[in-house]
């Protein structure tokens, strides 16, 4: 036993001197801790929506399409779910990129930094072509029947509350990331 520990002891000071020599960069390196479960957590949300966004490219115009509304309705709802799952998709590719085992604390800041950039215009990009379409999928609703347009802006609410509560969730996570991995970056520097 105090073998063992005896041969666990020198193979860490060989490594201290190993990363002394050479510059020390494994110390930069992470440890998998909260990070990685955030990660995991974000990337199977933007999954999920990548699948759903793809499944609604068809989905949604097959749904509506037989109540009667325009086909250029039809074709902007799968346009806007198209868009959606590729938006989604390159958010996702990003977290995929972003692995604290590997990156440094500036590398894994600078990713997370792209990843909120990414974020933030792919929701940019959504309410712009968010807002038209549901003014106008409304509007036909009501032409239609006043209770397909109750039933329509009751589903926009739950929609809208939904995805505030998963909007703020992502958002939290990615920053405490970006946060704890500033607070790393200070202690280093600092």
């Amino acid at each position: 036993m105090d073998k063992d520990l005896e041969y666990l002891k020198q193979s860490w000071r060989e490594m201290d001197r190993v990363a002394d020599i050479d510059g020390g960069d494994f110390r930069n390196c992470m440890k998998p801790t909260m990070f990685s479960t955030y990660r995991r957590k974000l990337l199977r949300s933007y999954t999920v929506l990548v699948v759903i966004s793809g499944i609604y490219i068809v989905l949604g115009p097959l749904c509506i399409w037989p109540m009667g509304f325009p086909v250029w309705i039809t074709v902007w709802l799968s346009v806007y779910f198209g868009l959606m799952c590729v938006l989604s998709f390159r958010v996702r590719d990003k977290l995929l990129e972003l692995d604290f085992g590997r990156m440094n604390v500036m590398e894994a800041l600078a990713c997370v930094d792209k990843i909120l950039r990414m974020r933030r215009m792919s929701q940019w990009v959504g309410m712009v072509a968010m807002v038209p379409l549901m003014v106008c999928l409304l509007w036909y609703m009501y032409g239609i029947d006043v209770s397909l347009f109750v039933g329509g802006v009751v589903g926009g609410v739950v929609g809208v509350v939904i995805g505030l509560v998963t909007d703020m969730r992502m958002r939290r996570m990615l920053n405490e990331i970006r946060t704890a991995l500033g607070n790393m970056l200070e202690d280093e520097n600092g």
